[in-house]
C-alpha cells in the first residue's frame, strides 16, 4: 500500500512538471508569434507609399483613408486597397490604365468573379472570369477593413493582360494557356459612399 502511494506520489508530481513545461513552452512560443507579428508589422510599407508604387502617382487630392493588404507573394504578387475618392478623380483614376467596364460582378467567400459583356438571358455573362482573393478558412485571412460588396450602385472595372494581349483578347487567348506574365487590375468604385477598392496583381505562369 506504502508502495502504491509513492508510486501515485510520484506521478502526480511528474504531471505537475510536464504540465508546467507545457504552458512554459506555450507561453514562449506565443511570446514568439508576438514578436514576429510586431516585427512584420513594423516593417510593413505604409498603405501611401504603396499606392504611389501599384495604383498612381501623384496621389489624387481627393483619396483619403488608404488602406493596403498584400494577400499574395509566391510566384508574384498581389495588392488589395481601399481608399475614399470622389467622382472626378475617380473618372482620372479609369483613364490612367486602358480600363474595360465589366458586368455581373459577384464576391463571395473570397471569390471575385466578372463578365466581359452584359448578362445573357438567364443573367449570365458569355464569357466569365474570376480570381481569388482572399480564403475564408486558411490564409491568407481578409484584413478587417477588408468589407467589399458589390451593390447596383458599384461600378467594376478590369485591366486583363497576358503576354501582349489586353482584356478580351488576353481572357480569350488566356483560356487556351498561353504563356508569359498576367497582369490583373480590378477597380470597384460605390459613388454613394464615395469609396473605391483597387486590386493589382501580377504572375507569371
Amino acid at each position: 500500500m506504502t508502495k502504491m502511494i509513492k508510486c501515485v506520489k510520484k506521478w502526480h508530481k511528474l504531471g505537475r512538471r510536464a504540465l508546467f513545461v507545457l504552458v512554459v513552452f506555450t507561453g514562449v512560443v506565443w511570446l514568439l508569434f508576438l514578436v514576429v507579428a510586431i516585427f512584420q508589422q513594423a516593417l510593413k510599407t505604409p498603405a501611401v507609399v504603396m499606392f504611389r508604387q501599384y495604383v498612381l502617382d501623384p496621389i489624387p487630392a481627393s483619396v483619403t483613408n488608404i488602406k493596403a493588404d498584400q494577400p499574395k507573394n509566391i510566384l508574384g504578387y498581389t495588392y488589395t486597397f481601399r481608399f475614399n475618392i470622389n467622382r472626378e478623380d475617380m473618372d482620372f483614376l479609369i483613364d490612367s490604365w486602358p480600363f474595360v467596364k465589366v458586368w455581373n460582378v459577384k464576391y463571395r467567400k473570397g471569390l471575385l468573379g466578372w463578365g466581359w459583356d452584359h448578362a445573357g438571358p438567364l443573367g449570365m455573362s458569355r464569357r466569365g472570369q474570376s480570381m481569388t482573393l482572399y480564403h475564408r478558412h486558411y490564409w491568407p485571412w481578409k484584413p478587417l477593413w477588408f468589407r467589399l460588396k458589390i451593390s447596383d450602385s458599384s461600378e467594376v472595372y478590369v485591366y486583363y493582360k497576358v503576354g501582349d494581349l489586353e482584356n478580351v483578347k488576353a481572357f480569350e487567348r488566356d483560356m487556351k494557356k498561353s504563356n508569359g506574365r498576367v497582369e490583373t487590375r480590378i477597380l470597384i468604385y460605390n459613388a454613394k459612399k464615395g469609396e473605391a477598392y483597387y486590386i493589382v496583381s501580377s504572375w507569371r505562369r
